[in-house]
């Protein structure tokens, strides 16, 4: 299914109105390679920009992430069907960050955290786990995303991702649904 199909989905729609995670296997989206992710990683540090910064022990992350043309497609179809974020002080959030991970040891995870706007999340190379919480923190759910799947997280859900390869990934915030 088509990255736009799935978003029309009922199947989308139904998590996205209950509120709760959910995985999509094998989503067809605009691809983008390692090599862009690291063009603009270097732009970032060549510029001394705070976009391009080290994540943890084995990472980094990147924001403002639609100056790949594949990544600014992917915003555009979602921003057809959703509203962007904004933040408690009004400004809007940054609709896209590429996370990318080079090894698997202890460190490669980040800490359980909860973003306050919706996400969508695409395992665009290599494997990650997604641990989803629930509001009393037992596991809701906790799966392995391969290259292609992607998760559904709603807005204020504790969760944790950890590498299971070297991996890059797209994560997209976003606010409430157009009608």
């Amino acid at each position: 299914m088509n990255f736009e199909d799935m978003l029309n989905s009922q199947e989308f729609l139904d998590a996205y109105n209950k509120k709760y995670p959910k995985i999509f296997r094998n989503i067809d989206f605009p691809r983008f390679t390692w090599d862009q992710c690291f063009a603009i990683l270097d732009e970032d540090i060549k510029q001394s920009n705070p976009h391009g910064q080290k994540y943890l022990i084995n990472g980094w992350r990147s924001y403002n992430a639609v100056r790949i043309p594949e990544i600014k497609n992917i915003i555009d179809i979602l921003s057809k069907n959703f509203k962007k974020f904004a933040n408690p002080d009004g400004t809007i959030a940054d609709p896209a960050m590429i996370y990318g991970s080079w090894a698997t040891n202890e460190g490669s995870s980040g800490p359980i955290h909860q973003d306050p706007e919706n996400v969508i999340f695409i395992q665009v190379g290599g494997r990650s786990r997604w641990t989803v919480y629930n509001p009393d923190d037992s596991i809701c759910l906790s799966e392995e995303l391969d290259e292609n799947d992607m998760i559904y997280c709603p807005g204020s859900t504790k969760h944790v991702v950890s590498s299971l390869t070297p991996r890059y990934s797209l994560s997209m915030g976003f606010g409430e649904k157009i009608n």
